[in-house]
């Protein structure tokens, strides 16, 4: 297989189908697919700034790519209107923006007339005649979402010609091509008619990303994504938002981050549920079995579920991910509805077949950190006794009761285990009110309370001081050299008493952009960047580039752009991403690059933060 191949599956499988009505996907060879909005030819590959900066070989767009199906028995595609707008984009380019991060959010689109609508929707049979209108979203390094129209929002533009479209089509499909989630509530307005049948997250696909869109509307590849985020119904239902992007950011949710703060306090405020996405096939969950390595549970326990996944369709094939949550005791302290556990994806299912597949977990997994002392352990991570409830489904919100034999809980801990002891780190210094879990109310959410967060009580500057290493008394130049300590590592600290504060300086603090040491164009280098450090003591010259997406080469150089990081994970497959980047590794060792600022890793705290993409 080569890169484009994986690059391709990859981008199929973090495609996330959020809606089907009438099972209007796939496309069918008999339909006529009429396609609006640029974006189907000005296709997203990936967010702005460091993490998007890769010069790509080719790119692939959505309207080519299914017209490239069509000659393969797949539907016909309106060719007038995709000339319409090749002939439109042509007279308003793409804008680009003066300068960094100044892309616009969305790109000036091409107003749909009434009487263009109409014409379309006449082309074929309107049973089934389609229409596919693609949004766009651009943000990043720099450029965070705002909440108005346009960015967070749909655009007047956008909205009206909607309208248009659910006016003269039976079924519209929306195609989000986006780096994250937007306001997604507005598919449900009455406005339109009832008539929004699909809904699509195809994030930014790199460089396959128009083909592995048209491959899973085509039915060429079946969707089998899940969502990595919770979308909610409204921007201010996330708990972060009021925090967002101000001077002083407050961490009042605490521990309650996402689904987690949405299945403890609010789930009747949320429009699709984290781990959430549809298939064209349907499958079937088995009964789970609770399988332990013994009755005197440790922490290094091993506890596994064993569920089968049967592929109930007559027509297709697909893939499903079975997830496991766990709701840990309350006492002494709270902890929230849901948690994500353990989870698994099937192999490609032929209809009628099963699977059983086996999701293991250590019960430390289920660990709480005392930050507070509640317990009697400050700043240290515990299993609290009690019943520790398993669940397991398809998303956060389906996942149902694991049970013992006898009915009870899953698991139960007698006693109160200590995990590792630690010390109070990064508490914050300012004071405000986080979240705390009040009473369970009867519909089995718990009310939600405030309390005054737990504060530093720690002198950095003193923690510095008594965690120094031992000095190293300044010896000069001993000839031991780089190479030396690679054969022998007990010369460790002799070598490193060879350099003076200059040169460990040099050798830590790095050269920034552009530097001439390394691969030309990538973000930094490192190491032996003087004359003594590289010459004398053979230290190598390392670089690294950006970033979470592909190689960025300021040079001008190509290299292959993957899908973003929110896409990857909404693939919840582990092992293609891997495999995915045993070729981006391949593709550093033919550039001489070191090290690759990315894939990152970090919680999608608030839906506007730019920097999700690359996350």
């Amino acid at each position: 297989m080569t890169f484009a191949e994986k690059m391709l599956e990859a981008a199929e499988e973090g495609i996330v189908l959020l809606k089907n009505e009438d099972k209007v996907l796939p496309l069918k060879p008999a339909d006529t697919v009429n396609v609006f909005g640029r974006i189907q030819f000005d296709f997203y590959r990936s967010g702005t700034g460091s993490g998007g900066s890769v010069h790509v070989p080719y790119t692939t767009n959505l309207t080519d790519s299914l017209i490239e199906n069509e000659k393969n028995g797949s539907a016909s595609v309106n060719r007038e209107l995709a000339q319409l707008y090749r002939d439109w984009i042509k007279e308003n380019p793409f804008d680009v923006g003066k300068g960094w991060a100044q892309e616009p959010y969305t790109q000036k689109d091409m107003e749909i007339t009434a009487s263009l609508a109409k014409d379309c929707a006449s082309k074929a049979d309107q049973s089934s005649n389609k229409a596919i209108y693609v949004i766009g979203r651009l943000a990043g390094e720099d450029k965070d979402f705002i909440n108005d129209k346009g960015s967070w929002l749909l655009s007047d533009e956008e909205r009206k010609n909607i309208e248009t479209l659910c006016s003269a089509f039976e079924n519209v499909i929306i195609v989000f091509n986006t780096c994250g989630i937007m306001d997604t509530a507005w598919t449900e307005d009455k406005a339109f008619r009832g008539h929004i049948k699909a809904l699509l997250y195809v994030w930014h696909g790199g460089q396959e990303g128009g083909r592995a869109s048209a491959n899973i509307l085509c039915g060429k590849s079946v969707p089998c994504g899940k969502l990595t985020d919770t979308i909610a119904y409204r921007l201010e239902d996330y708990p972060s938002t009021k925090n967002f992007a101000k001077d002083i950011n407050f961490y009042q949710e605490d521990i309650y981050v996402g689904y987690r703060y949405f299945s403890t306090f609010a789930p009747d405020k949320v429009l699709f549920p984290f781990g959430f996405g549809l298939s064209y096939a349907e499958f079937e969950l088995g009964k789970a079995e609770l399988i332990s390595d013994g009755k005197d549970l440790k922490a290094d326990s091993k506890i596994t579920v064993r569920i089968s996944v049967r592929n109930i369709s007559s027509e297709f094939s697909g893939k499903e991910t079975v997830q496991l949550y766990y709701k840990a005791p309350d006492q002494p302290l709270a902890t929230p509805a849901r948690q994500l556990l353990a989870f698994k994806k099937t192999k490609l299912l032929k209809p009628g077949e099963s699977e059983n597949l086996d999701l293991t977990f250590e019960l430390s997994r289920m660990a709480s950190y005392d930050d507070s002392g509640l317990s009697g352990n400050p700043y240290a991570w515990i299993l609290q006794s009690g019943q520790y409830r398993i669940f397991a489904g398809t998303d956060v919100n389906s996942a149902s009761e694991v049970k013992k034999s006898d009915g009870s809980a899953a698991i139960t801990l007698k006693s109160l285990i200590l995990l590792e002891q630690l010390e109070q780190c990064l508490a914050p210094s300012t004071a405000f009110k986080r979240f705390k879990q009040g009473k369970l109310l009867a519909d089995g959410t718990y009310q939600l309370e405030e309390e005054d967060v737990p504060l530093s009580k720690v002198d950095l500057a003193k923690r510095i001081q008594n965690h120094l290493p031992e000095s190293l008394t300044f010896t000069g130049n001993k000839g031991i050299s780089f190479e030396d300590v690679k054969r022998d590592r007990k010369l460790m600290d002799s070598f490193i008493a060879q350099l003076n504060p200059l040169e460990l300086a040099t050798m830590v603090r790095g050269e920034g952009m552009l530097s001439r040491k390394v691969t030309p164009g990538i973000a930094a280098a490192f190491g032996g960047l003087s004359e003594s450090l590289h010459d004398v003591y053979k230290i190598p010259a390392a670089g690294c580039s950006d970033g979470p997406s592909g190689i960025r080469l300021d040079t001008g150089v190509e290299a292959n752009l993957m899908p973003i990081g929110t896409l990857l994970a909404c693939s919840w497959n582990p092992a293609l991403i891997e495999e995915l980047y045993v070729f981006e590794g391949k593709e550093l060792l033919q550039n001489q690059i070191d090290a690759l600022l990315g894939p990152g890793i970090n919680i999608h705290r608030n839906p506007l933060n730019g920097r999700n993409f690359e996350y």
